[in-house]
């Protein structure tokens, strides 16, 4: 799978996966570490959050497929005491068995990063039911991939295949820039910020009820992340109000699910935001809205902080 080709290029927009988990590794605690998907990486400004709580920030998002157990495990080894992990998932993540399992996208993960397939095979191995679901991402991969190396096949065989235009995909960001040179030192692209807005996708119903599976992988985790002295919490996703008005009012209310352990700093509404502030719909925004979210953000962790640290003092006082 990593000779074949095509290849996921350390040029391209995955190509950051190996310096997010450099920054992951070098930086010091306590530190705020965000994980979800793609919406991070397009729509948060770290250095903002990191300014106002004179915290070091690592922005972990970068895509959603690439599951919910993955992302849960590329950071379970790295949390240390102090550190505060914000989870912002995208709504399927927490929602669908495919997304909560990963998909064949990660074979985009161990190309740019072969540490990769140690957090997938940690990732499944809990449980038996886990290991056959890997056996069954891993046939879902190989498939993908040959069937990517026979279009390939197909091309050249009819004189269609061009290098030029192959490395031509990867140029995406300013200025004809390779999407990788496009991340700042936090982990967040800034390639879009400057873009037009794309035109959008019709709007789906994104909220529904969370998974059983899911829930019990973020009480886990949840224990875990308890275990290394850290916290984590739960942030909802923004997405465009076109998008709202297609889920059911009791999947937006009651959307947080009763058993899950992880606190959920902010009602879903308060990010559900206007269809002019996303970049891509539903989840990537633009640089007006990036703004508007990450102080929205910003906002809630301030009053995390503040709760916690009351109640520290608190249990301080009692002592005394």
């Amino acid at each position: 799978m990593l000779i074949m080709p095509p290849h996921s290029s350390s040029r391209g927009y995955f190509g950051e996966l190996k310096e997010k988990h450099q920054l992951l590794d070098t930086s010091k605690s306590p530190r705020i570490i965000f994980i979800g998907g793609s919406n991070l990486a397009l729509g948060l400004d770290s250095g903002y959050i990191e300014q106002k709580f004179q915290k070091p920030v690592v922005n972990m998002g970068l895509c959603s497929l690439f599951g919910l157990r993955f992302i849960l495990e590329e950071v379970a080894d790295r949390i240390h005491p102090g550190d505060l992990i914000v989870l912002v998932p995208e709504y399927g993540l927490l929602q669908d068995p495919v997304l909560i399992d990963g998909c064949y996208d990660l074979e985009h993960a161990i190309e740019v990063y072969p540490q990769s397939i140690i957090i997938i095979v940690k990732a499944y191995s809990h449980s038996l039911s886990g290991i056959f679901k890997l056996l069954g991402l891993l046939q879902h991969i190989l498939v993908a991939k040959c069937r990517a190396f026979y279009l390939i096949d197909l091309e050249i065989w009819h004189g269609q295949f061009s290098i030029a235009e192959s490395t031509r995909k990867e140029m995406n960001g300013p200025n004809g820039l390779p999407d990788r040179y496009c991340y700042d030192k936090y982990g967040d692209y800034l390639g879009h910020l400057r873009q037009p807005n794309s035109p959008g996708l019709p709007p789906s119903c994104l909220l529904k009820a969370m998974n059983k599976d899911a829930v019990s992988l973020l009480n886990n985790f949840d224990k875990l992340v308890q275990q290394h002295g850290a916290k984590v919490v739960i942030i909802p996703c923004p997405i465009p109000y076109s998008y709202s008005t297609f889920s059911a009012p009791s999947a937006r209310f009651n959307w947080a699910d009763k058993h899950l352990s992880i606190p959920l700093l902010a009602h879903i509404d308060r990010y559900i935001m206007p269809d002019s502030c996303f970049y891509q719909k539903p989840y990537h925004l633009n640089e007006n809205g990036r703004i508007i979210r990450t102080r929205l953000i910003a906002e809630d962790l301030d009053r995390y902080f503040q709760k916690t640290n009351l109640l520290l003092s608190t249990k301080a006082s009692r002592v005394h």
